[in-house]
């Protein structure tokens, strides 16, 4: 029996998804090779064809119920919480939390994936999200146990549901890597790092260089691979160390540290040709601009009107070089 062709088109989004190759990289492709098709020599690397291979009915339907449960799982403890609130005992609200985490992370790390399966991309991302509230819900009942078991409130409270949490993130992230399970260790990370500089008396600057040094931390492990996809990980170090930066601005040397960061950012962007890299220092850059005028400038007009004629001109050299570059001579 002859083997079926693949389109290219199908194996560049499975290569995407997996990591393999950038969405740029995918998109180059597939402008080289415009209806090209693969014959599949390895069934297990392009994943199956034919009828059983597409059935985006049935994945979408999976998807949706999937995403569904897992909202309502959420709602319905919190309703069960809220009705007998007063009647639980502190044990009980916290078995109430632990029980729907349970169940969503179960759910999620039940998920079919990989290569071959009906589910492939689709279980991938049910899987992620379900992980996901998986980690919120971790973070709720580690507050709640805090609050109703240890008697914590305030910093230390946060301390303990932000670093938990970071730690199932980290855990799940590396038993299933996706983007999903990347932001939600990040986010816990940054908070932890925050709080713990904030109990050591740090001042604002120090909270935000706190913040910031999650970024470096959290690229350098990406190094590793072992929390996922590679192509995250410079968007989300930077993203990080922009939000540390801003929390930092209100001092002088927090300001010189976002002017630091959008500067390195964009400057990295530029290297690697990364997009979304580009509007993490784009996003610095509005956030870091105003108050560093603001307070290096008071009630000076020149400071303005010097950022409104630097921005003309980064336009009109961004598009000299778009004609250029579309009708070379």
């Amino acid at each position: 029996m002859a083997t079926p062709a693949v389109p290219l088109d199908t194996l560049l989004s499975r290569w995407v998804a997996d990591g393999l190759v950038s969405a740029e990289q995918a998109a180059a492709i597939r402008d080289a090779e415009p209806g090209a098709a693969v014959v599949a020599t390895q069934p297990s690397v392009v994943g199956p064809v034919g009828p059983e291979a597409t059935a985006p009915g049935h994945s979408l339907l999976v998807e949706a119920l999937g995403y569904l449960g897992g909202v309502v799982i959420l709602v319905a403890a919190g309703l069960v919480t809220a009705r007998f609130w007063d009647d639980l005992s502190g044990g009980g609200r916290v078995a109430i939390g632990a029980l729907a985490t349970a169940l969503l992370v179960g759910a999620g790390l039940r998920v079919p994936r990989g290569p071959g399966d009906v589910l492939d991309d689709p279980g991938r991302r049910l899987c992620a999200v379900l992980l996901g509230m998986g980690v919120a819900g971790t973070a709720v009942t580690l507050g709640l146990a805090a609050n109703e078991l240890l008697d914590l409130t305030g910093e230390p409270a946060a301390l303990l549901t932000a670093g938990g949490a970071a730690l199932v993130a980290g855990g799940l992230a590396w038993r299933r890597p996706s983007v999903v399970q990347q932001v939600a260790t990040v986010v816990p990370l940054m908070v932890s790092g925050g709080v713990l500089a904030s109990l050591l008396g740090a001042g604002t600057f120090g909270v935000g260089l706190a913040i910031w040094l999650v970024g470096p931390a959290w690229y350098a492990l990406g190094t590793l691979g072992l929390f996922g996809p590679r192509r995250a990980d410079a968007p989300l170090a930077a993203t990080v160390c922009v939000a540390g930066a801003v929390v930092a601005t209100p001092t002088d040397a927090g300001i010189v540290l976002g002017l630091g960061t959008t500067a390195a950012v964009v400057a990295l962007a530029l290297v690697r040709r990364d997009l979304l890299l580009l509007g993490v220092g784009a996003v610095a850059a509005f956030l870091v601009l105003p108050p560093a005028v603001g307070t290096w400038f008071p009630g000076s007009v020149a400071a303005p009107v010097a950022l409104l004629v630097v921005g003309f001109g980064l336009v009109a050299v961004a598009l000299t070089m778009a004609r250029t570059s579309r009708h070379p001579r």
